[in-house]
């Protein structure tokens, strides 16, 4: 569950931690709302040990591009986010995994942000 206030939303996750994200782009595809979003909230970059994780379902953006992480401490950890439902003032959200689906949201934030 989440709340959005300004590209920001407090996102809970199942253990009922709060993570504040960033939003740095948001689309409709076929009646779906995807979120690009970062941890980040004020766009310094991390400076922690980098980690190889094939698994890791982090992408970058950089320089107008979205990638997967490739563990470069210059770039931004950014995740993409689905609406699964809407309440009155809350969001549920889930982390997309399906790589079809990611590869084809990621294309559609890289047109959307490089305008």
């Amino acid at each position: 569950m989440s709340e959005e206030r300004e590209n920001v939303i407090e996102f809970t996750d199942e253990d009922g931690n709060s993570v504040e994200l960033n939003v740095l782009c948001q689309t409709e595809i076929n009646g779906d709302t995807f979120f690009l979003v970062t941890e980040d909230v004020d766009f310094s970059f991390d400076e922690e040990d980098d980690q190889d994780n094939e698994d890791d379902l982090r992408f970058v953006y950089k320089d107008g591009e979205v990638t997967p992480v490739n563990n470069k401490k210059d770039e931004l950890d950014c995740y993409i986010l689905k609406v699964t439902e809407e309440g009155d003032e809350e969001l549920t959200l889930e982390m997309l995994d399906d790589e079809e689906e990611i590869e084809a949201i990621l294309n559609v934030f890289g047109e959307i942000m490089n305008g």
